[in-house]
């Protein structure tokens, strides 16, 4: 392996080769304003470099013409952000290299990149096999026309490519021929804790062990969930909770289920079965098409600029070309408010209108449709009856304001049928659906009725008020659910009596926030009400509250209040809680504590006075803790708990007392995977994974988790990944030896929902080096002079005071410092064949004369 020059990256930064970053900046630090690396333009124009800055002695000065020209990019893997025509695409590690001497280096493109970013497939031809891709290839070579400018200020690098080459894609957009299956692995999460309470004398040990189990093959992702409790004398009793394999179908957009799984619970209740169940994935769709946002439709008369905003905030630019336009790719934005469209056309008028913008959850875009299909026998826990059960719902974007939904659900006895609609208006969003049952019961007879539903939703911009009506619903007596037909079953099975069986007769939910501007905080208020057929009771539950910052410090107050009717008597209990908080840092730091407190009232159990602290250490927030004390009805509790997020693990301690009984607690929880390089541990496990792999970079950092390192393998889990959508997956290599060099620290995948996805990084070992060298006539070597491998491949340059930062690979001992194109402007430096031996902690310096001949070396660490 060849010594190499590693030019540092931002992520190196905190490393001791930061020389070579160093030895590049100086060199910038001649161009006058942005020094820009570009693909080569005969525009370009040429700098000249004042001799008088670069002494060199007696030796000739270096010729650092090549650093006149725009393109000053000296080859090696930098960390950038990328942007694509004008948007950005994220960080990306991208390799520098020189492909023609008079141009410097230039940025590697891969083509799959290219589509990645939008480009048309059929003009980016992807190599059948990567022996096929030659070593770099510039943007230009892949598609005509195209550059590449790389802004090494701002570490930006901008990829142009003609229009006629781009497909039109929605923002977010992910070819699905990169989505990743990932590869063949098992699976273990776990979360174990045990709480132990004491009374006087007295004491009772309550464990608890949740596993999740499963197993990946060739797409089939096989999962199994289940507890595990124990209580002091009760001996031990394991539950299983579902089962079941599941794949996704990207033909079709869907998942599906085999096993325990539930039935969709937009239009009727969400059912536990044991059967088979395909849904249409929405998660596959752009990141832009995710959600309900409406289309913008206009007319422009010239080139003109596009810009839409909501409440000031810009959302959305585009320039568009004379003619109607469309504008169908953007990105929900929670309850919504009306959008302010500007046109403004290239000779400066301007066109302004408004489109209308609410949301309701039954709402579609323009043309996109929803579908879940599930059938199997009833697996409720509480059910006795198992019957076979088939349920299907629809719902269609019928137009830009109009989503159409329709379901139905049959079993034994049982059939329903639902139909309504979603509106975006300006009114606000507004839903309606009926729902027609049709039950038979026995010792009941047949029972038809039926069910209306209403939701509203509406944000007032102008003074920041978001109304919401969560739901109106009114059933008739007759009405069964099914869930209520086959409760109904059961208990006449059991010989009770049904007909007073009681059941939801209506519900309302109302929510309503208010922006009180800046400074001055926000109000929310909310409410809730159920009555009950063949029931006395009846609740109703309404609170408020107020909350606000003065500096650093939060402020809030609110009060709740429960009205409950008693089901035996009628007769209303109510219950009114009120508070007020208080929350703020004590400190500037980054990490200081946050010290809360709250004063408290409720109708049952009197007043109550809370104080405590809570906070994050270490330098990546992997320890926590949080201490509160609580002054209630004349008695004081104390209470603490502590987390540790170790590289493999969350450990967990707690402890409390109220002088009459006292707890403590422990936990642990984690996760395993089993895979093709063996057995990693990981912190904990979502959905959808990836598995880092960095050979002998043990130590290094895994970005985005709290302190997550790659093990003596080099392996390392990221435990959360958004399937279908590019992730950037990053290593941090400060923990790792100084003789392991990480080529890219971040990659980006998008894998399939459910998947394992392995991510390599190519590292190189070799001994990092720091040589000192000076001319054998003892001159120093000239500033910026070229510095190159055994194979001829420039590897740096040389840094002030003639110090070299290189990777000894022990292929060879030869470096070639090279200052012009004359027979005399050379010489050839000899490392030591006995380089001392290092932890990899500390960088060996080495003294070496650059001679004709082989000069005397010696090294030393330090």
């Amino acid at each position: 392996m060849r010594p190499r020059l590693s030019i540092t990256t931002p992520r190196h930064a905190e490393r001791p080769h930061v020389l070579g970053a160093f030895i590049h900046a100086a060199l910038l630090a001649g161009v006058s304003g942005t020094a820009v690396a570009a693909e080569t333009s005969v525009n370009d124009e040429a700098v000249e470099f004042d001799s008088r800055f670069f002494p060199t002695g007696s030796r000739a000065a270096a010729d650092v013409s090549r650093f006149g020209r725009a393109n000053v990019v000296l080859p090696d893997v930098y960390s950038v952000d990328v942007y694509f025509n004008g948007e950005r695409k994220g960080q990306r590690d991208v390799r520098f290299a020189v492909i023609d001497d008079n141009m410097g280096a230039r940025p590697c493109i891969a083509r799959n990149w290219l589509i990645e970013y939008g480009a048309k497939a059929g003009d980016v031809t992807l190599p059948a096999s990567r022996s096929e891709s030659p070593a770099c290839e510039t943007i230009d070579q892949i598609i005509p026309g195209a550059t590449a400018n790389f802004d090494v200020s701002d570490q930006t690098l901008e990829l142009t490519v003609p229009q006629v080459y781009v497909n039109r894609l929605p923002r977010g957009y992910v070819p699905p021929e990169l989505w990743d299956p990932g590869i063949d692995a098992g699976l273990l999460s776990y979360r174990a804790s045990s709480y132990r309470t004491t009374t006087g004398r007295s004491s009772t040990t309550t464990s608890y062990v949740g596993l999740d189990a499963g197993a990946n093959l060739r797409g089939w992702h096989f999962r199994h969930t289940g507890t595990l409790n124990a209580v002091s004398g009760n001996g031990i009793r394991y539950q299983k909770n579902a089962s079941y394999v599941h794949r996704d179908l990207p033909s079709m957009g869907a998942q599906l289920y085999l096993g325990d799984t539930y039935t969709d619970g937009s239009m009727f209740d969400s059912l536990r079965v044991r059967g088979v169940r395909l849904a249409r994935d929405q998660r596959m769709l752009p990141g832009s098409r995710n959600g309900y946002a409406p289309v913008i439709r206009g007319v422009a008369a010239t080139n003109a600029r596009v810009a839409v905003t909501q409440r000031g905030i810009s959302l959305y630019e585009t320039t568009v070309p004379p003619g109607p336009f469309v504008i169908d790719d953007l990105y929900p934005t929670g309850y919504g408010g009306d959008l302010d469209v500007t046109v403004t056309e290239a000779d400066g008028r301007r066109v302004e209108f408004k489109v209308p913008y609410a949301a309701t959850p039954n709402l579609l875009r323009e043309g996109q449709t929803d579908y879940a299909v599930s059938a199997g026998h009833l697996n409720e826990v509480e059910q006795v009856e198992r019957p076979y059960i088939a349920q299907a719902t629809l719902r269609h974007g019928i137009s830009n304001n109009v989503t159409g939904y329709v379901g139905g659900v049959m079993s034994r006895g049982y059939g329903a049928y639902q139909f309504g609609a979603a509106f975006n208006s300006r009114i606000g969003a507004l839903s309606a659906d009926i729902t027609y049952a049709r039950a038979n019961v026995p010792g009941l007879g047949v029972s038809n009725g039926h069910s209306v539903q209403l939701r509203y939703s509406k944000t007032f911009s102008e003074s920041g008020t978001i109304f919401a009506l969560g739901a109106y619903r009114y059933s008739t007596a007759s009405y069964l659910s099914l869930l209520d037909a086959s409760r109904l079953r059961s208990l006449y099975r059991q010989g009770n009596d049904i007909h007073d069986y009681e059941r939801i007769r209506s519900r309302f939910e109302l929510t309503l926030n208010q922006s009180l501007g800046d400074r001055r905080g926000s109000l929310f208020l909310s409410g809730s009400a159920e009555s009950f057929w063949n029931a006395k009771r009846n609740s109703v539950t309404y609170s408020a509250g107020y909350s606000t910052t003065i500096r650093s410090a939060t402020v809030g107050i609110g009060v709740q209040r429960v009205r409950t009717a008693l089901a035996t008597t009628g007769r209303s209990r109510t219950e009114t809680r009120a508070q007020l908080t208080l929350s703020l840092p004590l400190g500037s730091a980054p990490r200081s504590p946050y010290f809360s407190s709250e004063v408290g009232h409720e109708t049952s159990g009197g007043r109550h006075v809370r104080a405590g602290i809570s906070g994050t250490a270490g330098s990546m927030g992997q320890y926590s803790y949080a201490g509160s004390a609580t002054r209630r009805g004349g008695r004081t509790s104390i209470e603490a708990t502590g987390n540790y997020a170790a590289p493999v693990a969350d450990v967990s301690l707690g402890a409390s007392s109220d002088g009459e009984i006292r707890t403590a607690s422990a936990g642990v929880s984690g996760g395993l995977v089993v895979h093709g390089g063996g057995v990693t541990l990981a912190q904990t496990l979502g959905e959808t994974i990836a598995i880092a792999h960095a050979p002998d970079a043990k130590g290094a950092v895994l970005s985005n988790t709290r302190g997550a390192k790659l093990d003596r393998r080099g392996y390392g889990v990221v435990p959360y990944l958004t399937p279908y959508q590019m992730n950037e997956v990053a290593v941090d290599p400060v923990g790792t030896s100084l003789n392991v060099e990480i080529k890219a620290t971040s990659q980006r995948v998008a894998p399939h929902r459910g998947a394992v996805v392995l991510v390599k990084y190519e590292t190189v070992n070799g001994r990092a080096l720091l040589v000192k060298t000076r001319a054998d006539d003892g001159q120093t070597l000239p500033f910026g002079a070229e510095v190159l491998d055994h194979q001829g491949q420039v590897v740096g340059v040389v840094g002030q005071g003639g110090r070299i930062f290189v990777r000894d690979g022990g292929d060879s001992l030869t470096l070639t410092v090279r200052w012009g194109a004359g027979a005399g402007q050379h010489c050839e430096i000899a490392l030591p064949a006995d380089l001392p031996k290092t932890s990899g902690k500390t960088l060996t310096t080495v003294t070496s004369s650059c001679a004709r001949t082989t000069p005397v070396a010696t090294a030393r660490s330090h």
